[in-house]
């Protein structure tokens, strides 16, 4: 049972502390749209999966 605590609290503190960063540092970021900015926000997850797979292999 406390595994399963365990767990939760490892996903859901890093959750909110990223949570929270948006929330009160975002409003600072004024990031200008761009297409590379869209890119690289639709590319960048599924490449660092890719490479921890690969680096896992």
């Amino acid at each position: 049972m406390s595994d399963q605590i365990g767990l939760l609290l490892k996903m859901l503190l890093p959750s909110v502390a990223i949570s929270i960063a948006i929330n009160y540092l975002g409003n600072s970021l004024d990031p200008i749209p761009t297409t590379t900015i869209a890119l690289i926000a639709v590319f960048l997850p599924s490449t660092v999966i890719a490479i921890f797979l690969w680096l896992r292999s």
